[in-house]
């Protein structure tokens, strides 16, 4: 249901030492290794991050120089020696598409051959994903994830399909279910109790065990879209895909 789509890096905290800005960072983060028509990619980068195409022109070229290499694809290996910006570990990239299960089923999916894998464990590798990609939930971190491209949606198969829709109530929470249920409760002015059945009754009827899950499938029917995050994203700590 959920692919990582590219190795993911995100900046460091600021260093005054790496001579980039935050801005600069972030730009660096979105280099696609092999892209072959760069301006498309200025023009990616320029949407993701809310500002024009000339700036990401004029970064992008500072960036280099002062790295000292001539293309992007070297670029990312300097930064990553350098320490400007790092990745997730392997195991977390594995976790990442699989926050939609519970944690007992990531294990069994993952890990049922490896004897030291442990709930626990699993549970620490969610947490620096949450961490990492500056989240409060996990629901988020995947909705994050998804914004960026670190991961990509499957399309929903036939016998996957609801067989009932949503209520308009429902589909204003559902939109939100990256949120906890306090939250959602303060936003739409509702009981917590009442948040409570909504989420019950939209994960029955999208035939889902989790909220990330249900989430998820919201995003496939065209229920839920998912803009890019307000405000300047140079200004949010998140994980970028590179």
């Amino acid at each position: 249901m959920l692919t990582v789509q590219r190795s993911s890096f995100r900046p460091q905290s600021d260093n005054s030492n790496s001579g980039l800005s935050r801005l600069q960072k972030e730009i660096l983060v979105r280099f696609a290794p092999g892209a072959i028509d760069i301006d498309a990619e200025n023009a990616r980068i320029a949407k993701e991050l809310a500002i024009d195409e000339r700036t990401v022109q004029v970064c992008s070229a500072f960036i280099l120089q002062h790295l000292g290499v001539t293309t992007r694809d070297k670029v990312l290996k300097v930064a990553v020696k350098c320490k400007i910006i790092h990745r997730f570990t392997a195991k977390e990239l594995l976790v990442l598409p699989r926050l939609i299960m519970r944690n007992k089923a990531i294990i069994e999916d993952l890990f049922e051959n490896d004897s030291s894998m442990s709930l626990r464990t699993v549970d620490h590798y969610i947490s620096n994903i949450i961490a990492k990609i500056n989240a409060e939930t996990r629901t988020e971190a995947i909705m994050r994830a998804i914004q960026v491209g670190v991961l990509s949606v499957a399309p929903l198969s036939g016998n996957e399909r609801p067989n009932e829709k949503l209520t308009d109530r429902e589909l204003e929470v559902v939109t939100c279910l990256y949120l906890p249920n306090e939250t959602i409760s303060e936003h739409f002015d509702m009981k917590l109790r009442t948040v409570e059945k909504h989420v019950e009754e939209i994960l029955a009827k999208l035939k889902s065990i989790t909220r990330q899950e249900a989430f998820i499938k919201a995003i496939q029917l065209g229920s839920v879209e998912l803009p890019m995050p307000t405000g300047k994203l140079y200004e949010l700590d998140i994980p970028i895909a590179a």
